[in-house]
């Protein structure tokens, strides 16, 4: 199981397992715990997600998205994950490990990074894009909250200098 402490300004108050706000269950022939992170923003709702992943004496591999939401997490089970990234490497052992990789394609969204440590020598770092609806932003140059139509892009969020309103008539 994969079990959440949300925190507060005061910080923690839970001191016992028992007192997560959150219990992820495990399913059979699941054991979650090698990763249980956030994976930041994936799908984009202005909320934090989750990532967890499991270790498994088999071939296959699985990492489970479960995304935030105004109340938190709010899965109590793999069977409620919104997303299952999953692979098949061929080995007799692996670990998954992952999370978070920041937006590794430009386009605003966040990304994940999944690294498969195989008991093989080396192993293999697979990046999973997340999801997001793409925007027209335009280059307001002089800050007036208009951009030029000439300097559009499309992209999840704007950066610093890029506004909705292609209008600009100066």
């Amino acid at each position: 199981a994969v079990q959440l402490f949300y925190g507060a300004p005061g910080g923690l108050t839970a001191t016992t397992a028992a007192e997560a706000d959150v219990t992820v269950a495990a399913g059979e022939d699941v054991a979650l715990g090698w990763i249980g992170r956030t994976a930041g923003d994936v799908n984009a709702d202005g909320y934090a997600d989750l990532i967890a992943g499991n270790s498994i004496v088999k071939p296959e591999w699985n990492a489970y998205i479960f995304q935030g939401s105004p109340s938190g997490i709010l899965a109590s089970s793999v069977a409620d994950a919104d997303a299952t990234l999953s692979g098949d490497l061929g080995v007799e052992w692996l670990q998954v490990t992952g999370g978070w990789a920041g937006d590794v394609n430009g386009d605003g969204g966040t990304d994940l990074a999944m690294g498969l440590h195989s008991a093989q020598p080396g192993g293999s770092v697979e990046v999973y894009l997340g999801a997001c609806e793409a925007t027209t932003w335009y280059a307001d140059a002089d800050g007036d909250g208009f951009g030029d139509e000439d300097g559009a892009v499309s992209r999840c969020t704007p950066r610093p200098g890029e506004v909705s309103d292609a209008t600009d008539c100066d």
